[in-house]
C-alpha cells in the first residue's frame, strides 16, 4: 500500500503540492474509528508524551556523553595528585558502565520503531541508576563517604528530570532508585571495608557523607516537583490543541495557505483531517478563497468528491474545515510508481472523476485545477479504489449574484491552476467553465494512458501557450496499450482547443466514458 502524501489535500501557495516532495510521505488512517481504543483523545495525548519522552532522552543522554567523557580528566588528577596509592584503572570500569548505559540509551532513542513506554522506562531506570551507582564506587576510591563524587549524583538526578519530565507519582517511583543508590551503595561497601566502616566514627566524614547525601535528597525533591511541572504544562499544552470540537493530534501537512492535522472528535470517536488557515497567510484574499473552498466542497455530497464535515472559526481567529481522512495515494503517485495505466482502469478512474465533477457543474462550480495530483485514490477494500477529487482551493462559483469579493478572488485567480493540465482559455486568463474541467480531466486521461502529460517540457509559459497552439501528440503513439477508436475520439473531444467543440460539461463526458466499450 502506497502511503498518501503529507500535504493532501492542501494547497500550496495557490496550486496544489500533493506530492509531498521534500516533505516526504506519510501513512493516513481511515475516516472512522468505531472501535475508539488508540484513537482515542487520550491515547493521542499519550502518544504525543511518548514522542516527546524520546525526544528529550535522546538528547539529554547525547549530551551527557561527552561530558561523562570529559570528567575522566578529573580521575586522573586524583589518582595523581590527591590519592595516587588509588591507581586510574578503578575508576574506568566504573566510567564505561555508566558511558555504555548512556550509550545505548542514544542508540534505542534514534532507531526505527522508537521504542515503547515501557522501554523508555526501562532505560530512564538502568541509565541514571547505573550512573549514580558508578559514582559510588568511583567514590570509594577517592575519599569513600567524604567523597566530593557525591555532588556528581545531584548532576545526574537533575539530568533524569530534565530528561523525562513526568508526574509526581511516576518521577518520584524513576527518582528513588538512583537518589538511594549512592547512600546504599557506600553503607554496603562499609560491611565489606575496614577504611569505609571506620568513617562511621569520623564526625568530619560522616558530616561530608550527609551534606552530600542531604543534597542529593533535595535535588531528588527538586528534580520530582521541576519535572511534575513541566509535565502538567505540557500535558495542558497538548489537552489545549483543539479546534473547535475536534483535538488535533498530528500535523500531516504544511503549506503557504494553511496545514492539515490529523485531529478526533472525542465524542463521535472519528478521526477527521481538519484543515487550518495558516495565521502567517496573506490576509487580502486568503481569507474569502478558505470560505470559498469551504463553501463549495461542503455542498458536495457526490461519493468521488472529499466529504467536509463541519467548519467553523477556532478560538484564535482562524478558520478551519473537518473533512473525511484518507488512506490511499494520488493518481500521480501511481503513475509514477506503476507507469501507463491499462485503459480499462485509466477509464474507470476518469469516470469516476468526471462523475464528482458533473455534480460541482450541476450546482455551479467549476474546479479550474482537475489534475492527477488532487485525484486521491482510497483504498476501502474494493477491487478497484475508490476515488476521491480534492482541492477545491480556485474553484469558481458560476452563479447569479455572486458578492463583490468572490468575483475579486475570481479575478484574482484567473491564471491559477497547473499548466500542464490547464485549458487554453484557462492559461489565456479567459472566462474559465465547466468545460475547463473537461479539457483538464481530458489531460489527466491521456497521463493515465501514456503515462506522461500531453505538453509537459519546458517552463511553465512555454506549456501553457503549447496547449493554446500545439496539436496534441498522437495518443496512440505514446500508449503502450492498444487503444480503442471510441477511447481515442474521447480524449481528442475533451482536448479540443476551442471549449465548444468539447464535452459540454463533466456529465456529457461521464456519459461518454460510461458508453466506452469495456
Amino acid at each position: 500500500m502506497r502511503r498518501p502524501p503529507m500535504d493532501a489535500p492542501l494547497r500550496d501557495d495557490g496550486a496544489s503540492n500533493p506530492s509531498g516532495g521534500a516533505s516526504g510521505a506519510r501513512r493516513l488512517a481511515p475516516s472512522f474509528h468505531p472501535e475508539g481504543g488508540a484513537a482515542d483523545g487520550e491515547g493521542a495525548i499519550a502518544r504525543a508524551e511518548l514522542r516527546a519522552d524520546i525526544a528529550r532522552m535522546r538528547a539529554v543522554h547525547g549530551i551527557a556523553l561527552p561530558l561523562w567523557l570529559l570528567t575522566v580528566g578529573l580521575d586522573w588528577a586524583v589518582t595523581t595528585w590527591v590519592v595516587p596509592q588509588t591507581p586510574l584503572a578503578w575508576f574506568l570500569p566504573w566510567r564505561a558502565l555508566t558511558f555504555a548505559s548512556l550509550a545505548v540509551s542514544v542508540y534505542r532513542m534514534r532507531r526505527d520503531p522508537p521504542p515503547t513506554l515501557a522501554v523508555v522506562r526501562a532505560i530512564d531506570l538502568f541509565a541514571h541508576t547505573g550512573a549514580a551507582f558508578g559514582i559510588a564506587m568511583m567514590a570509594l576510591g577517592y575519599k569513600g563517604i567524604a567523597s566530593p563524587y557525591a555532588h556528581a549524583v545531584t548532576c545526574v538526578i537533575f539530568a533524569r528530570s530534565v530528561a523525562v519530565p513526568l508526574h509526581w507519582r511516576e518521577g518520584a517511583r524513576l527518582t528513588a532508585p538512583p537518589a538511594l543508590a549512592y547512600p546504599l551503595t557506600l553503607l554496603a561497601a562499609s560491611m565489606f571495608s575496614p577504611s569505609v566502616r571506620a568513617q562511621l566514627h569520623d564526625p568530619a566524614a560522616l558530616t561530608e557523607f550527609a551534606l552530600g547525601v542531604s543534597l542529593q535528597l533535595v535535588g531528588a525533591v527538586f528534580g520530582v516537583v521541576g519535572g511534575h511541572a513541566q509535565w502538567a504544562l505540557r500535558r495542558a499544552t497538548l489537552e489545549a490543541r483543539s479546534v473547535g470540537r475536534y483535538q488535533l493530534k498530528e500535523r500531516i501537512g504544511r503549506g503557504a495557505m494553511g496545514e492539515v492535522w490529523r485531529a478526533h472528535h472525542p465524542a463521535l470517536r472519528r478521526d477527521v483531517a481538519v484543515k487550518l488557515l495558516s495565521a502567517a497567510a496573506p490576509r487580502d484574499g486568503a481569507l474569502a478563497r478558505f470560505e470559498r473552498e469551504l463553501r463549495a466542497t461542503s455542498e458536495l455530497v457526490h461519493p468521488n468528491t472529499v466529504r467536509v464535515f463541519d467548519g467553523g472559526v477556532a478560538d484564535d481567529g482562524r478558520l478551519y474545515y473537518a473533512m473525511e481522512l484518507l488512506e490511499g495515494e494520488t493518481l500521480a503517485q501511481r503513475v509514477k510508481r506503476d507507469g501507463a495505466l491499462a485503459p480499462t482502469e485509466a477509464t474507470f478512474i476518469a469516470l469516476q472523476a468526471a462523475r464528482a465533477l458533473a455534480e460541482a457543474h450541476r450546482k455551479g462550480i467549476v474546479h479550474r485545477d482537475v489534475k492527477p495530483e488532487n485525484l486521491f485514490l482510497a483504498s476501502v477494500g474494493e477491487p478497484r479504489a475508490l476515488l476521491k477529487v480534492l482541492d477545491f482551493g480556485v474553484a469558481k462559483v458560476l452563479r447569479e449574484g455572486g458578492d463583490e469579493a468572490e468575483r475579486s478572488i475570481t479575478r484574482e485567480g484567473a491564471l491559477l491552476g497547473t499548466p500542464m493540465f490547464m485549458a487554453p482559455e484557462q492559461g489565456l486568463g479567459e472566462e474559465a467553465d465547466a468545460r475547463a474541467d473537461v479539457y483538464a480531466l481530458g489531460c489527466v486521461l491521456y497521463f493515465c494512458l501514456c503515462g506522461a502529460a500531453p505538453f509537459a517540457d519546458g517552463p511553465a509559459a512555454t506549456i501553457i501557450l503549447s496547449h493554446v497552439a500545439k496539436p496534441v501528440p498522437d495518443l496512440r503513439a505514446r500508449c503502450p496499450h492498444a487503444l480503442s477508436d471510441a477511447l481515442v475520439a474521447t480524449v481528442a473531444r475533451c482536448l479540443e482547443k476551442r471549449p465548444e467543440q468539447r464535452f459540454a460539461d463533466a456529465g456529457a463526458l461521464a456519459d461518454a466514458l460510461a458508453a466506452l466499450p469495456a
